[in-house]
């Protein structure tokens, strides 16, 4: 909204339009070096190619052009750092997003919260399921990493790796340097919740849970549960809900011995607490190293080439939202949110106008088909499971790219469908998946900026099909409703018992770090001064979460 300015400059009262709070409901700050060295590798074909170490990525990969590079920039700093520099482009954000607004000649208080999604990719093979190999020989087949380290061997040594004895031609340690450049699941995690405490009520973290971390460990899910905020009174809380990636090689309801019951035992925890679970669902994004494996494993076949149908395959078990529907059929009252409502998917519903051939043709049409069934099986589970949420993280970059203008000017399909299936704006959540905005050299900002015009331009023709006046209270808003309403019903922030144990959660949170000994600020600040500092910054950052949440209420 742009404020009016009376005689001599000076601002008139105007009425507010956007809401004290902006919500980013998918966004990560991890290291890149708590990605596996292997998992690096499968993701990109030029590293692969070149054997390039992690010390040799983070060194040349930053001087080459290509996206690697530009998101190297962020990903080989530490996760701390990286929590810094989101917070920074977040008040940037909100500058844009919210504005500077003047009441009464006061500046209007705004507070942006980012929901931080960690990644434990550590178990990104088969031989998870173990609970001890890492890595064996598989589609990285010159790479063997133990949990206990990694191992070099001659061209004529053998490497014993989950019980299978395979003979090495060269193997090569997993890094140059593992202790000095990986960072596992524990520094991840402890460096997330340091984030979190440095920028109460701007950074809330979710959990990653992975099963097969939790293969003879009840102890460990038990407490990483009770760490989980609920909306019971007086029960303090840290972490607002879970995220889950099975594409890094489990399914939604596996049947694996060793982790059926573990995933049985976590639905069912989360349905009856209410707590939220974030997972991914598009058909991108990282896979198991050795997922062409689980093709064989499940089929009794031998894939031999990585066609397209051993990979749908793979997308079919672990991904596709069909997969889940499988889970809301046993847990029908689970908070889960399937993100990136199909993402890139969207491009190909629609047949573009540009001339084809033959072979691009005969692509297209595989993707629409996809298309249609991904997109049609989530707006068909939304509408028959109230607790399902989708989220549009990465939207506008992948698929996508400048603006949403590609569909809406195509279909428009987006328009129609949002126009038939209103379920679908009351579960529709906001998110950027900051840092991989970076990829595209679209900053934070932009990423609104360019997202919130083609939703208000929705907003209209939505307000226009139902015949409601632009005056009207009661106006669709969309870009309120997916960065404001939405996440709040969907982590629960609608509750005030659950702010108030968010609050106490990140309270005790401080105070076990420094209990423990690991708080130590970048800035060297004495500890007492920054804690003062921090209770002060945790209370208002509260007090402005609750007046919100009164509002919503009211």
């Amino acid at each position: 909204m742009t404020i009016v300015k009376g005689q001599a400059g000076k601002n008139l009262d105007c009425q507010l339009i956007f809401p004290d709070l902006f919500i980013d409901a998918h966004m990560h700050i991890q290291s890149g070096r708590c990605t596996p060295l292997p998992v690096l590798w499968v993701q990109n074909s030029m590293v692969r190619a070149m054997r390039l170490s992690r010390k040799s990525i983070e060194g040349a990969v930053p001087v080459l052009k290509s996206n690697l590079s530009q998101i190297m920039n962020i990903q080989k700093k530490t996760t701390h750092q990286i929590g810094k520099i989101a917070v920074s482009q977040l008040a940037a954000n909100l500058n844009y997003a919210l504005g500077s607004y003047t009441v009464n000649q006061q500046k209007k208080t705004l507070l942006g919260i980012m929901a931080v999604l960690p990644m434990d990719m550590e178990y990104a093979h088969k031989d998870g399921y173990n609970g001890q190999t890492i890595y064996s020989i598989g589609m990285v087949d010159d790479y063997v990493y133990t949990r206990f380290g990694a191992h070099k061997v001659g061209s004529h040594e053998a490497v014993l790796s989950g019980g299978l004895e395979v003979p090495g031609e060269s193997f090569y340690s997993y890094d140059d340097n593992p202790k000095g450049t990986f960072d596992d699941w524990e520094i991840q995690l402890f460096q997330t919740e340091l984030s979190a405490v440095e920028n109460p009520w701007q950074l809330l973290s979710m959990y990653h849970f992975d099963p097969r971390r939790m293969i003879g460990n009840a102890s460990e899910y038990t407490s990483i549960i009770d760490s989980m905020v609920t909306a019971t009174p007086y029960t303090a809380g840290f972490f607002l809900g879970f995220k889950m990636y099975p594409s890094l090689g489990y399914q939604p309801l596996d049947q694996h011995v060793n982790i059926k019951g573990i995933l049985e035992n976590h639905y069912s925890q989360c349905e009856s607490k209410e707590i939220p679970i974030i997972t991914h669902c598009s058909n991108g994004g990282i896979f198991a190293i050795d997922w062409p494996s689980y093709y064989s494993q499940d089929n009794k076949l031998k894939a031999t080439d990585l066609d397209d149908y051993t990979l749908s395959h793979y997308i079919k078990q672990h991904i596709h939202p069909g997969a889940w529907k499988k889970v809301l059929e046993k847990y029908p009252k689970l908070k889960l949110c399937l993100a990136h409502f199909g993402g890139e998917l969207w491009e190909y519903l629609e047949f573009p106008r540009s001339r084809l051939s033959k072979k691009e043709k005969e692509l297209f049409i595989k993707k629409q088909a996809l298309a249609k069934d991904w997109i049609g099986t989530i707006i068909e589970l939304i509408n028959s499971y109230d607790n399902l949420y989708v989220d549009i993280s990465y939207w506008v970059i992948q698929g996508f790219r400048d603006d949403l203008r590609d569909v809406t000017d195509r279909g428009p399909n987006l328009e129609k469908t949002w126009l038939a299936n209103r379920k679908l704006l009351d579960r529709l959540l906001f998110g950027t998946d900051w840092y991989l905005t970076e990829m595209d050299q679209i900053g934070y900002s932009d990423f609104s900026r360019k997202m919130k015009p083609h939703l208000d331009q929705m907003s209209y023709r939505l307000n226009l099909a139902d015949g409601i006046s632009p005056t009207d209270p009661k106006k669709w808003d969309l870009w309120k409703k997916f960065t404001l309403d939405n996440p709040m019903k969907f982590f629960g922030l609608d509750n005030e018992d659950k702010i108030d144990n968010i609050k106490i959660g990140i309270d005790e949170m401080i105070n076990d770090i420094a209990i423990n000994g690991l708080f130590n600020p970048s800035d060297k600040a004495d500890f007492n001064k920054y804690k003062k500092n921090y209770l002060n910054q945790n209370t208002n950052n509260h007090n402005t979460v609750k007046s919100v949440q009164l509002k919503f209420e009211s």
